[in-house]
């Protein structure tokens, strides 16, 4: 009779286990997981962002580490104080992702380390030599427009050497004038200023005084952005600067050496047109195939690389 009874329990309890929702289920499993399971399955899912200034560092709270990894340590780079501490400090600006195991799993993170570009440290630099009614203008990383008036001579070239003495891969463009002097013309100022940096790559076509055209072909995709923002720090109120500047592939020049040593003496490598290269030979095996491809594909960026090897197994 007892096990009669204990069947009839059973066989009600296993049918009534049927009809239990499944999130109800869901919900049941994760509350009854341990706390820093919950959340070591979070972390690893969703992934973390870090952000910390150039020169600056950021603890983070581990449970047992068992391994880090930085993918770019010239980025940022780690410490490990503990089993339970990792220190992370940022060492020039950019993002690189760090890896870190523990007993909760794995833990990934995007780490962005921020902090002022060349241009904007010296533009630091100047403003407290120089003082602030100077007016400093970043243009991109590597370029700084300075502008305004002295009161005087003395201060004037005193200004001037400052400026000229700068060293660096920062470019600064010098248009300080002494105070209650009249300008030139806007649009030959612009040319003059443009022409200092561009030099004979572009041509300068002033139309009146305050209408300047900037026409040329360049060989780099980033040059021509460049010239954009540099017309745009030399641009002042009442001027048209019309920028005609455009990327010309014909002038490209592909770094045939480099991927000449890449794929090997075995493989011919040339220059159709401009930034087109063919590649051409018989390798033995997919895999070799494979193996140069992946060397190739660094080139994407500087090269239209067309891939005429084949495989010819012995």
């Amino acid at each position: 009779m007892k096990q009669e009874t204990q069947l009839r329990e059973a066989r009600a309890w296993a049918g009534a286990c049927v009809y239990v929702p499944l999130w109800l289920i869901v919900i049941i499993i994760a509350t009854a997981l341990p706390a820093d399971a919950q959340g070591a399955s979070r972390a690893w899912r969703s992934g973390s962002s870090l952000v910390v200034p150039e020169g600056r560092a950021l603890m983070l709270h581990m449970v047992e580490m068992r391994r880090v990894q930085i993918a770019n340590p010239e980025i940022a780079d780690v410490v490990i104080s503990s089993i339970a501490q990792l220190v992370v400090y940022g060492r020039k600006r950019g993002v690189t992702t760090l890896y870190v195991w523990d007993r909760m799993g794995l833990h990934e993170y995007e780490v962005s380390v921020t902090g002022l570009t060349a241009a904007e440290k010296v533009a630091e630099e100047l403003a407290k030599a120089l003082g602030d009614e100077l007016t400093y203008t970043s243009v991109g990383e590597d370029m700084l427009v300075v502008e305004g008036s002295v009161e005087n001579n003395e201060r004037l070239e005193r200004t001037h050497r400052v400026i000229a003495a700068r060293t660096g891969p920062v470019t600064v463009i010098d248009l300080v004038v002494p105070e209650g002097v009249k300008r030139g013309p806007p649009a030959n100022t612009a040319a003059e200023a443009l022409e200092e940096i561009f030099g004979d790559k572009l041509e300068y076509v002033v139309l009146d005084e305050t209408s300047l055209v900037v026409q040329g072909d360049l060989s780099a995709e980033e040059e021509v952005a460049r010239v954009g923002k540099v017309i745009a720090a030399v641009s002042v109120e009442g001027l048209s600067i019309v920028n005609l500047v455009q990327y010309n592939d014909e002038l490209a020049t592909p770094p045939l050496d480099r991927i000449r040593a890449a794929v090997g003496e075995d493989l011919k490598v040339w220059q159709v047109k401009g930034r087109t290269v063919a590649i051409d030979g018989t390798v033995a095996s997919e895999e070799a195939y494979k193996r140069r491809g992946q060397g190739l594909a660094s080139f994407a960026k500087e090269a239209n690389l067309i891939n005429l090897v084949r495989v010819v197994k012995p």
